[in-house]
């Protein structure tokens, strides 16, 4: 795999080779047979290169470049596949709190709905058991004031059977002191 690196060091030293050649352009003059325009030259618009060294160093840039561009595009593809998941997650994520929102508000119906019932009951409880203590009340006071009533002729009954037998044992003490102070026949 191929670093950034190495392509950069090479297009480096590319550069470094036509700096070079503007510096020895003189230099270089006297070595050319066929010089061509030497005033173009010694101006400085055209710069002479060794071109064997230039063609090494182009040579060598395409070699490094395809692997850097191929793990510029594994980085790229990466980075895509990366923000792709970024944004699955994201979503999820927002589904989710969604769905946790809604059941939160599902709950606090439910729960206030429950509330509501509670307090019917409650309500309809206390009603119930205020009528039934009441019924109660009056059943047994009615229980009461027949027993009073059953109690009252039971003893004037009572009262009255005294009377009577009273008034039986004394008609036959009566009867007894007659009998005892009147002779007998035999």
């Amino acid at each position: 795999m191929a670093s950034n690196d190495g392509v950069f060091s090479i297009i480096e030293e590319l550069v470094r080779l036509l700096e070079d050649s503007r510096k020895s352009n003189r230099e270089k003059i006297k070595d050319v047979s066929v010089l061509g325009s030497v005033t173009a030259l010694q101006r400085g618009d055209y710069r002479l290169v060794n071109i064997a060294e230039a063609l090494t160093l182009l040579d060598r840039l395409k070699m490094e470049l395809p692997p850097a561009l191929e793990d510029a595009e594994r980085i790229k593809a990466g980075k895509r596949e990366y923000l792709e998941k970024a944004h699955r997650e994201a979503a999820d994520l927002i589904s989710n709190a969604k769905l946790q929102r809604q059941q939160l508000v599902d709950e606090t119906t439910v729960m206030e709905e429950a509330k509501r019932k509670a307090r019917l009951i409650e309500v309809t409880s206390q009603k119930q058991a205020s009528e039934l203590l009441k019924k109660s009340t009056d059943y047994i006071l009615t229980l009461m004031g027949d027993a009073e009533t059953v109690l009252v002729a039971s003893v004037a009954k009572l009262n009255g059977t005294q009377v009577k037998y009273k008034k039986k044992l004394e008609a036959m003490k009566e009867a007894e002191e007659l009998n005892s102070t009147t002779p007998m026949d035999d």
